[in-house]
């Protein structure tokens, strides 16, 4: 677990300045693709500082080992499995966080993929299209659902 008064490369600032001491207990969470990488570092420094975290992931697989890191060092986590790039789930994710937990308070989208131009040749399905749909549709279609209230 990271202090709550020291920061990590990967740590946001606007995260360390939330809370007296760096803490936000009791502050609700939505971190978007949460299952692994930044997403996680931030879901796992979230509820480090006190945060009820919403782990969403298009795999419920990769959210759940997340909630399950965060309920094991003594935090509160759920996973849920959306893929924001489709609306009509950004849309429920939103309203499935305001129903359940009354409000949100932070939203980290950790949504987007990389694109690599050497690899174009092996890979098969489109890669292209999913760096777009990944990068541009669900990161606005996440953050507005989520600013808004559903």
């Amino acid at each position: 677990m990271i202090p709550h008064n020291t920061a990590s490369p990967q740590t946001p600032e606007s995260v360390l300045a939330l809370g007296k001491d760096g803490r936000i207990d009791g502050k609700i969470a939505l971190v978007i693709c949460a299952g692994r990488g930044a997403g996680r570092v931030h879901a796992m420094l979230l509820a480090s500082r006190g945060a009820n975290v919403i782990v969403a992931d298009s795999s419920l697989n990769d959210g759940e080992h997340t909630a399950d890191a965060i309920r094991s060092a003594g935090g509160r986590a759920i996973a849920v499995a959306v893929d924001v790039a489709v609306k009509s789930q950004a849309e429920m994710l939103a309203k499935y966080a305001y129903g359940i937990f009354g409000g949100l308070n932070i939203l980290i989208n950790s949504a987007g993929s990389t694109y690599v131009l050497c690899d174009l040749e092996e890979q098969s399905d489109h890669p292209l299209e999913t760096f777009l749909t990944h990068n541009i549709n669900g990161s606005s279609c996440s953050v507005n659902q989520c600013v808004s209230g559903g």
